[in-house]
């Protein structure tokens, strides 16, 4: 449900808070729960990965549900950012399963992050791009194809960066806000 004209003017600071946001809140989480919770630090890591990112359908819930008209595009940055910090969470916990699992050292779980959310962009851009140009081009015979073909462009963007270890949540959630 999020407007592209409305999100344009505030992803850079949406995008800015949803992956150091997410960041800083796994950093903070890990270290509660290391120093406070007495856990392992693999166990916190693993904690924190999956309870960084905030519940994008409550924030949706709450903003729409209230009608809040929050001043200087806030509503806007906030449904931008709680729905952009899922991919940021989903790639730390890739990262802390795969580290806990052994055999993983910091240069390849750094090359894993970067690998996650770099090819995520990258392709879902030009699936993005690939399937607009389509959909304004190309004129389906019977109806119906269109639908198909949508879900078709929203299974390849979640499966093609999946593939050379890209984002596949990343890919299709960049698809769907330009579609």
């Amino acid at each position: 449900g999020t407007k592209w004209s409305q999100a344009k003017k505030v992803a850079p600071v949406s995008i800015l808070l949803s992956s150091l946001g997410t960041l800083i809140t796994a950093a903070l989480t890990a270290l509660f729960c290391i120093f406070i919770l007495k856990f392992s630090i693999m166990e916190s890591f693993l904690i924190s990965a999956i309870l960084s990112s905030t519940d994008a359908a409550s924030v949706f819930n709450i903003l729409r549900s209230k009608k809040l008209n929050l001043k200087y595009h806030t509503a806007s940055i906030l449904e931008i950012e709680s729905g952009s910090n899922d991919p940021w969470a989903y790639t730390l916990t890739i990262v802390a399963l795969s580290l806990a699992k052994g055999g993983v050292t910091f240069g390849k779980a750094a090359y894993m992050f970067i690998s996650q959310i770099g090819f995520g962009i990258l392709i879902g851009v030009a699936i993005a791009i690939a399937a607009l140009w389509v959909l304004k081009n190309i004129t389906f015979d019977s109806d119906g194809f269109d639908t198909i073909f949508i879900l078709s462009v929203a299974i390849f963007s979640y499966a093609i960066p999946t593939l050379i270890n890209g984002n596949g949540y990343l890919s299709c959630y960049i698809v769907g806000i330009v579609l």
